[in-house]
């Protein structure tokens, strides 16, 4: 994957409208990658989902806030659509590497994670916030390379995690 040249000093809104221009160009050439780490986005674009080819997909050090299911009521806004995008990434069924490297804000990710059966590695890195692994992490029968090297918030691995044979 080409390292993708950091954009600085950019306006949140200039940095999601890049971002949609990068899942649009990716989908024209079917691309089955994507770098979206250099933007330090606070969600994740809508338009991601539409990537159904997707094998590999870099979010590192983006600040991608999420919440659990169960704390979605009362939240405010900003919180339940970034954990609507975190879910995106659960359609995208065909990913074998996920790089959430450095997004030190994420919190959780969704219960729909297991449906990611493809996906081989997945570096969570310094996701110093994540608190959870969800119960459906078992369901990752081909995951070979985990990372949770400074996710200091997490305490305790879910039940299912000893399904992993890989």
């Amino acid at each position: 994957m080409a390292k993708q040249k950091p954009i600085r000093d950019s306006s949140p809104d200039k940095l999601y409208a890049i971002a949609e221009q990068r899942i649009a160009d990716a989908k024209a050439s079917h691309q089955t990658w994507l770098d979206l780490g250099d933007l330090g986005l606070d969600r994740i674009p809508d338009s991601l989902e539409e990537l159904t080819k997707l094998e590999i997909l870099s979010f590192m050090g983006d600040r991608i806030i999420s919440s659990t299911v169960d704390d979605i009521e009362g939240t405010v806004h900003g919180v339940v659509s970034s954990f609507r995008s975190v879910v995106i990434i659960c359609q995208l069924t065909n990913l074998e590497s996920l790089n959430l490297r450095y997004c030190g804000a994420l919190t959780a990710l969704p219960e729909c994670f297991g449906q990611l059966t493809g996906l081989k590695s997945l570096n969570l890195y310094y996701c110093s916030a994540l608190t959870a692994l969800p119960e459906s992490f078992g369901q990752l029968t081909h995951l070979k390379t985990l990372d949770i090297g400074c996710c200091y918030a997490l305490t305790a691995l879910p039940e299912s995690f000893g399904q992993l044979t890989g």
